[in-house]
């Protein structure tokens, strides 16, 4: 049950499997990406070609580690910026029209704002995310023993352009890998799209 007392973590999940691919998930290895440097600016590029456009899929590119000032464009449209470099980010690809984009990634040091951050390049992986047009973007679990085996559930969703309320269900797999539910239809909604749950789990307690 230590596991249990220090539980603490917040979550970017990633899906194994959406409603229109068994496969949503695929890496690109920034050492497959046109790499440039100068005026102490680095640039990372590549191409994303899409398989087909109607699908209804959201699209975004997450980083694991890029350092440290980044800017993101797709077809020389600024999509965002981050700032850090051991934080994951994402942002949503916008050129859903088109069957090909040409991304770019912009990254600078900090340097002379007294930061030991410098430019650091890609030094952790970037994926292509294929979402839902409704889908979590954080999920922090807590676990607390000293007020009565709690488990604490925040959730964050994005749900795009769609204002339906949607449910979710609180599954927890234990040592042989099994799944338990351990609650159902928890519904969130646009107005309530961060909130959390907490759960009495007192079956747990040694």
């Amino acid at each position: 049950m230590e596991c249990w007392e220090k539980y603490n973590k917040l979550l970017m999940p990633l899906p194994y499997k959406t409603g229109w691919t068994e496969h949503p998930v695929r890496v690109l290895n920034p050492e497959q990406w046109k790499k440039t440097e100068k005026n102490d600016i680095l640039e990372y590029e590549t191409k994303i070609i899409r398989e087909n456009k109607d699908t209804g899929e959201r699209l975004f590119l997450r980083f694991q580690r890029a350092g440290c000032k980044a800017w993101l464009y797709e077809n020389g449209e600024l999509l965002g910026n981050h700032y850090g470099s051991f934080t994951e980010w994402q942002e949503e690809l916008k050129a859903s029209g088109d069957l090909e984009s040409e991304i770019r990634l912009v990254l600078k040091g900090d340097e002379g704002n007294l930061s030991p951050f410098e430019k650091a390049g890609l030094f952790g992986d970037v994926f292509l995310v294929s979402l839902p047009e409704i889908f979590l973007k954080d999920v922090r679990i807590d676990t607390d023993y000293q007020e009565g085996w709690k488990l604490k559930v925040a959730v964050k969703a994005d749900f795009g352009r769609r204002k339906e309320a949607v449910q979710l269900r609180v599954l927890l797999t234990d040592a042989e890998n099994k799944k338990h539910l351990v609650y159902e239809e928890w519904e969130i909604a646009p107005e309530n799209a961060e909130t959390e749950l907490v759960l009495n789990m007192s079956e747990v307690q040694p």
